[in-house]
């Protein structure tokens, strides 16, 4: 219990040493005393955008000011929305009194303390046994793929699956949103609660559409695509607002590369070219198949059938991966 008291004061003296300090904006930070050591970073030069498992790496050099000794050197990160606060680095037992000290400290970008669209802030401290300090910050934004992981989508006569279209959405759960057709069974009114499921009151947020019909068998339409008088979902998308524009594309990948590390699958979306060989409808898809896309909004990804539709009146399963 000792330890814990110490471990957090000293956390909490390190929080208050950080805002005593002020930046030059040139790599190099030194405290507004002119006694305090000079601290050089050469990399990051600026902030950053990482991704899971990349790594965040500091190089920097550090000397004394005239009479006084280098002491120690720390290097945190504090992710800025958890406000979570580790210990990347610290020496204080091999600093040479006199000499200038190099490091490169190396901290690898995890799933555990972090989310998309974190922001970490890693700090560079260095301290004198004058109690001086001298300190540089860096600002790392967490991007990664963003991963649905499974939902299912109704065939268009499907009663027990409602939800038929889906769109994109960074800040949604999952980053997917869920839509049905139709409206409530005349004379009700639907309620705001169900406006809000309802694909032609939020046409503006989907991307795609899925149909089950006998001449193309499970297919997924951009909402651009024109149907025909009175042939799939001509009748509902005739009462939308907007019709985002997705173009698609098929491919060779499996379902086993779709599932592997999003660092590779992040290298087969930068790879597909997008423009040329698209098209606004994918049909006759099976299970296992990987499509890939790219929305109006610029999201880029790739979309595996985890499950296809058997008639009219069943329903096919998907997981996306995208980028933007």
């Amino acid at each position: 219990m000792k330890n814990l008291f110490k471990s957090i004061a000293a956390l909490t003296l390190v929080a208050t040493i950080f805002t005593s300090c002020s930046k030059d904006g040139s790599g190099t930070t030194n405290s507004s005393d002119p006694g305090a050591p000079t601290l050089t970073v050469t990399a990051p030069t600026s902030d950053l955008n990482l991704r899971f498992k990349d790594v965040f790496t500091a190089k920097f050099s550090a000397s004394p000011a005239s009479g006084a000794k280098l002491k120690s050197i720390l290097v945190t990160r504090t992710n800025l929305t958890s406000n979570i606060l580790r210990k990347i680095y610290g020496d204080s037992s091999t600093i040479a009194d006199s000499s200038t000290i190099s490091r490169t400290v190396n901290d690898s970008i995890s799933p555990e303390d972090h989310n998309v669209n974190d922001v970490i802030a890693y700090t560079i401290l260095i301290t004198d046994d004058k109690g001086k300090s001298s300190s540089k910050t860096f600002n790392v934004t967490i991007k990664d793929l963003y991963a649905t992981g499974q939902f299912t989508i109704g065939a268009p006569q499907s009663t027990t699956t409602e939800i038929k279209f889906f769109g994109l959405n960074e800040s949604a759960p999952k980053s997917v949103l869920l839509y049905k057709a139709g409206m409530p069974i005349p004379p009700d009114m639907p309620s705001t609660a169900d406006s809000a499921t309802r694909a032609r009151f939020n046409s503006e947020k989907i991307d795609f559409l899925f149909f089950y019909g006998t001449g193309n068998g499970n297919a997924l339409y951009s909402p651009t695509y024109n149907f025909g008088a009175g042939i799939g979902w001509d009748g509902e998308l005739k009462l939308w607002a907007k019709k985002n524009n997705t173009t698609f594309k098929t491919t060779g990948l499996t379902s086993s590369q779709f599932s592997s590390d999003n660092s590779n699958v992040e290298k087969l979306i930068n790879e597909i070219d997008f423009t040329k060989d698209t098209v606004n409808f994918i049909k006759n898809f099976t299970r296992g198949n990987v499509i890939a896309f790219k929305t109006e909004n610029g999201a880029k990804g790739l979309l595996v059938v985890d499950a296809a539709a058997t008639d009219a009146k069943s329903y096919a399963q998907f997981s996306v991966k995208w980028k933007k």
